[in-house]
């Protein structure tokens, strides 16, 4: 089946989803290479790997159209389904037609070697590679070594034990797995060695890190991570808003590598939306960690994912859950609807919302944050004198990049500075894009 008979072979990676799905995309492809492939970003390749999500029904359907039109595209290429979609629904994977391999979560690192079997003719396809990943001992061995941007995702941490009513996920991951703190340093060493300046502490349970551990937690691994040589930027996936506590508030301030951007997975600002979605904080709590927050990092960003159109959730719902991403000024929101997945407590709730009015929702929040984010901007614009910026593309003659508070901000520049981190002047902005000048 190779395609590039004679020629050095190809492999294409689609990571939908979550920073974990990314990270994954990001240490197969150094798998593949270490296997004698190229890596590539257009079709002419000669295994294609789709890292699906399942998080919402659209999910679904992204992940199916996205293996189609791969398939459709290179009809002679070993097309892989990996990811939750094609660990939830295996069957379903391997029956879109031009599917030749579909893989489950915890065994992704087989993927090279069984492209190359499917390639060489030993395996036939569709040949399935997933098993009950609730019986995983321990979280699947990966290591990134050469990142291919300037900011590098590792994750910590797999697997979710809440059991909130609404998420599909923990059958997709399994359980809590914890990476150990020493594999997660050397990596993070590697990483740094190869010229990457930040990294982003991820998983699908973030601030979970080391709960099956018992001698180490987040905080803990975070002060290791901050003493690696190179390292100056040091950020989190999304994190259980329960989790942020003014004790690890304090204890993340004294870390100066520690960036002024947290991502809660808030999902509402209603507290009786938040009780049905069996979430375990309320908004009381959350509004006074988020004053500790900001009593000690006086610049801090905040981002949340948020869902709209829970069952039950009323209009009077839906106003206080905005009225609490006003309040405490998110400018960043991932905003989703709710969706129903079989085999959760949400699927079978009674007064489930018409999606005309769940999109109405997302609308709305969507726009408010728009607003709130525009104002951050041109106060941080007024305000600012010199920030440092991780630069991390070049097109066009303008470089673009983060602030610390995560902003993006693009300067031009007659030379690429990935990974540079350099002291701008705020100048203006392009709607979200805040223009600077390079010191």
């Amino acid at each position: 089946m190779n395609i590039n008979v004679g020629k050095k072979r190809r492999v294409r990676f689609y990571s939908l989803g979550c920073r974990v799905n990314q990270y994954e995309a990001d240490v197969l492809a150094d798998v593949f290479s270490s296997r004698g492939y190229e890596v590539c970003d257009d079709d002419d390749c000669d295994v294609c790997v789709v890292n699906t999500c399942s998080v919402t029904a659209e999910s679904d359907r992204k992940s199916g159209q996205i293996l189609r039109r791969a398939a459709a595209a290179n009809p002679r290429a070993i097309i892989v389904a990996t990811g939750c979609f094609a660990q939830l629904r295996p069957h379903d994977a391997a029956a879109i037609k031009g599917v030749s391999l579909v893989v489950g979560n915890d065994r992704k690192t087989r993927i090279p070697e069984l492209a190359d079997r499917l390639l060489s003719g030993a395996l036939t396809a569709p040949y399935i590679d997933v098993g009950d990943i609730n019986s995983a001992a321990a979280l699947e061995a990966m290591t990134l070594t050469a990142p291919r941007k300037s900011r590098a995702h590792i994750k910590i941490v797999d697997g979710c034990d809440s059991k909130c009513a609404y998420c599909i996920i923990p059958a997709a991951r399994g359980r809590i797995r914890s990476k150990p703190p020493e594999d997660i340093v050397a990596e993070v060493r590697a990483v740094a060695a190869s010229g990457c300046r930040e990294v982003v502490l991820t998983g699908i349970e973030t601030s979970a890190y080391g709960r099956d551990l018992k001698s180490i937690g987040l905080v803990e691994l975070v002060r290791a991570v901050a003493c690696v040589d190179g390292i100056e930027r040091i950020r989190f996936g999304s994190l259980d808003p329960a989790a942020v506590t003014p004790r690890f508030i304090d204890a993340l301030a004294e870390i100066p590598s520690v960036m002024p951007h947290f991502h809660l997975s808030m999902q509402s600002g209603c507290d009786r939306t938040l009780n049905a979605m069996r979430r375990r904080y309320v908004t009381g709590t959350v509004s006074e960690n988020i004053a500790h927050l900001r009593s000690v990092m006086p610049n801090v960003t905040l981002g949340a994912d948020v869902m709209t159109g829970f069952p039950g959730e009323t209009d009077e719902d839906f106003a206080e859950s905005l009225d609490f991403f006003r309040r405490e000024r998110f400018a960043f929101t991932h905003v989703f609807t709710y969706s129903k997945r079989a085999g959760t407590e949400a699927a079978s709730m009674p007064d489930q919302i018409p999606e005309k009015i769940k999109n109405e929702r997302s609308a709305a929040l969507i726009k408010q944050t728009q607003l709130i984010r525009a104002e951050m901007l041109d106060k941080y614009i007024a305000e600012t004198q010199v920030t440092k910026v991780l630069f991390e593309t070049l097109k066009d003659g303008v470089v673009h990049g983060h602030t610390p508070e995560f902003f993006e901000l693009s300067a031009r520049s007659d030379k690429p500075l990935d990974g540079e981190i350099i002291a701008v002047e705020p100048a203006g902005r392009d709607g979200d894009t805040i223009w600077g000048i390079i010191k």
